[in-house]
């Protein structure tokens, strides 16, 4: 992969130096970019996506949140650097779309089986709350009976005792 200095690209691409240094500040999670010593370097696999941005700034007369909405309508994809080493040395690359598209479908499955285990137990808690109320009402029921035979054995002059 080659990388271009700003002003190389500003020579090559005939866009000030200064308005490709903001296209990197606003807009650089499109544009695959390197800092080094605080020199930007652009890989050349951004200068169509530079000319782009240029052209929806100059040509269409967007502002920076409707150049982003548009970036994002012709999913041009979001670029993470990630610098860093695994146990092994090589270098970590990450895809950003995949990673989540990984991460939404462990998310959806998770939900499933939680919405399952809600489920169940719903279930089980009307199941118990139903046994429990037969329960109770033949303990009142019993009751009942029984109260109803002391009654019945007792006099009606001895009502108080």
């Amino acid at each position: 992969m080659k990388w271009y200095s700003v002003t190389e690209l500003a020579d090559t691409l005939k866009i000030p130096d200064a308005t490709i240094r903001r296209y990197v500040r606003q807009h650089g999670h499109h544009i695959q970019v390197r800092k080094n010593h605080n020199v930007y370097q652009i890989a050349e696999e951004s200068l169509p996506l530079l000319t782009k941005i240029r052209e929806l700034y100059a040509t269409a007369g967007m502002m920076t949140d409707q150049v982003n909405e548009a970036l994002a309508a012709a999913h041009v994809p979001i670029i993470m650097t990630v610098d860093d080493v695994n146990d092994r040395g090589e270098v970590v690359a990450l895809n950003i779309p995949e990673a989540l598209s990984r991460l939404e479908k462990s998310m959806i499955e998770r939900m499933d089986r939680l919405e399952n285990i809600v489920v169940a137990q719903h279930v089980y808690i009307e199941d118990s709350l139903k046994v429990r109320d037969e329960q109770l009402m033949q303990g009142l029921r019993q009751i009942a009976a029984s109260k109803g035979e002391i009654q019945a054995k007792k006099k009606w002059w001895r009502f108080g005792k």
